[in-house]
């Protein structure tokens, strides 16, 4: 995976890559992120996308922004624009994909 530099963060998926290229990639972002948050997650806190993006951040090193999916549930949403921010903690991640 190769991520192009974007001030003092590299972008995870770029966009050098076809659209399908780009969309298998952020699949298996999410697969990955969703297993590792599912197992660490404490009762009530699975759905917290910003609990979610917290815990990826300090264990992938990657930054995300959340897009909020429902006005009823304001913590509840998807994670985008994911964002190199620990180039060290981001290896564990990276392997993990190989």
């Amino acid at each position: 995976m190769v991520s192009i530099e974007m001030g003092s963060m590299k972008r995870l998926i770029h966009n050098n890559m076809t659209v399908s290229e780009q969309f298998n990639l952020m699949q298996q972002f999410r697969d990955i992120t969703d297993q590792a948050w599912r197992v660490h997650a404490k009762t009530g806190e699975y759905e917290n996308a910003y609990l979610k993006r917290d815990f990826i951040e300090e264990r992938f090193g990657i930054r995300c922004t959340v897009q909020n999916t429902d006005k009823l549930y304001p913590n509840v949403g998807r994670l985008l624009e994911p964002r190199v921010v620990d180039e060290k903690k981001c290896l564990f991640y990276l392997i993990s994909i190989q």
